[in-house]
């Protein structure tokens, strides 16, 4: 999964975002999984929880949170 962004005048594929720090395509393949299973508001609460702790992509959400 790879998302799209505008370099001068075209789109160049990407695999983080340019204006989210941290933000990849893993990431959000990740979370788009667990709310298949979990829903959209506990997803959205371990989305927040991963963004403000400043995790990126080299640590597994699920190693990081006990449920």
């Amino acid at each position: 999964m790879s998302s799209r962004i505008l370099a001068i005048r075209s789109y160049a594929e990407s695999d983080a975002s340019g204006f989210f720090p941290g933000l990849t395509c893993s990431m959000l393949q990740e979370f788009l999984e667990i709310s298949k299973t979990r829903g959209q508001t506990e997803t959205l609460k371990l989305f927040r929880q991963r963004i403000r702790s400043g995790q990126g992509r080299d640590r597994p959400l699920l190693s990081t949170f006990h449920f």
